[in-house]
């Protein structure tokens, strides 16, 4: 579904692209960007750039992993969804070694 591996970040796992993208844009996965550029010449330019961040929703197979994730953790707490996340093997083995407050970049591996 992802390309790029989850990391270990303080309170659970993290996709950084998915993290800057909510973070500055919310829960809007796909939008056009315009900005204005500045040409070589000093000139003033419009450009728009199609971003698209992660898979269209509409693939079946990642709604079905949606749907299956919110029925199982749907109801907890983020506090308790913390908890879950570190209790498994591959945060365990990618946050080995370091402070349960200090940052990590680490990537979780699932195999």
């Amino acid at each position: 579904m992802f390309n790029e591996k989850f990391e270990a970040w303080i309170l659970g796992p993290v996709l950084r692209r998915v993290y800057l993208h909510t973070r500055d844009f919310g829960l809007n996965f796909s939008y056009v960007l315009s900005t204005k550029v500045i040409t070589e010449n000093n000139a003033i330019k419009n450009i728009s750039v199609d971003k698209k961040i992660i898979s269209d929703l509409t693939d079946q197979e990642i709604i079905n992993v949606i749907d299956k994730t919110w029925e199982q953790y749907g109801n907890m707490s983020p506090r308790d969804l913390v908890d879950e996340s570190h209790k498994t093997s591959p945060w365990i083995k990618a946050r080995n070694g370091i402070q349960e407050n200090e940052p990590s970049d680490n990537q979780i591996s699932l195999v």
